[in-house]
């Protein structure tokens, strides 16, 4: 956080090096939004990547005005402009008046059939086909799971999980206390454990 505070003055007092370094350094996690917010659909056909590049022009044009008044700290401002950027790309690609905006929220699957997967959801490159094949059906469970939590829950798993933010980054987006995101982080997971448990039942 220091060097980022570092950065984001040296740009406001107009060094162009702070600036193309505060932009590099967001590369990846910029990637990491993307891939947890676009729709299955959507990313079978979109690049992350090219999206990256286009969310970094948009904080590129953005960041003088966001300089000059620092109306909230400079992650959930960039995040906020990943979202529009995601948004606008559902509206163009999937006619959205159509789609439920809370299954646009989900995690993405692969081509493999395997979610995305951060902190906390062990990755599966190491695993057997058997194995693999037993995390896939893990997953649509995971996904019917997430799909009944609250709107509240959902972001916060996404936020903590997929988009791997550290807790108190997570109270940052929400604008919450850190005691108060780690609490509904806990709320979210039992919930979301209860949730799983219950559809493995039904469906033994």
């Amino acid at each position: 956080m220091g060097d980022e505070d570092e950065l984001l003055s040296a740009a406001a007092s107009g060094s162009e090096e702070a600036r193309d370094r505060l932009l590099a350094g967001y590369r990846e996690r910029l990637k990491r939004i993307i891939r947890a917010r676009l729709s299955p659909r959507l990313s079978a056909r979109i690049d992350p990547s090219d999206v990256v590049q286009e969310v970094l022009a948009d904080v590129d044009r953005g960041l003088d005005a966001y300089l000059s008044a620092r109306p909230t700290e400079f992650y959930p401002w960039v995040r906020g402009i990943v979202e529009r950027r995601v948004i606008d790309l559902h509206r163009r690609h999937l006619d959205a008046a159509k789609r439920s905006v809370r299954r646009e929220s989900l995690p993405p699957t692969t081509e493999s059939g395997s979610a995305t997967v951060g902190e906390g959801w062990p990755a599966d490159s190491q695993s057997s086909p058997s194995q693999r094949l037993v995390r896939a059906e893990e997953l649509v469970t995971l996904r019917a799971g997430l799909e009944l939590l609250s709107d509240d829950d959902r972001e916060v798993i996404n936020l903590r999980y997929f988009e791997e933010l550290a807790m108190p980054e997570v109270a940052e987006v929400l604008n919450i206390g850190l005691p108060a995101a780690k609490s509904r982080h806990l709320r979210a997971i039992a919930r979301l454990t209860a949730l799983v448990n219950q559809n493995v039942q039904d469906s033994d």
